[in-house]
């Protein structure tokens, strides 16, 4: 996927099993799998994704 979202495009942060979902809508979601960072730690994407969306990552087991 090419595309750009403002963080303001998202509704719901989730995190399961080494990926986060960025949900959209409903029914559509970014998928984040951590194996796919190239930068960074994964697990300081939660923090910085929640600062920027003002959302709260919500782990899912």
């Amino acid at each position: 996927m090419d595309g750009k979202f403002a963080y303001s495009a998202f509704k719901e942060l989730y995190h399961s099993k080494g990926a986060y979902y960025l949900y959209i809508d409903k029914a559509h979601a970014i998928v984040l799998p951590e194996r796919c960072f190239t930068q960074g730690d994964p697990a300081a994407f939660g923090r910085f994704i929640a600062e920027k969306t003002g959302l709260e990552v919500k782990e899912i087991k």
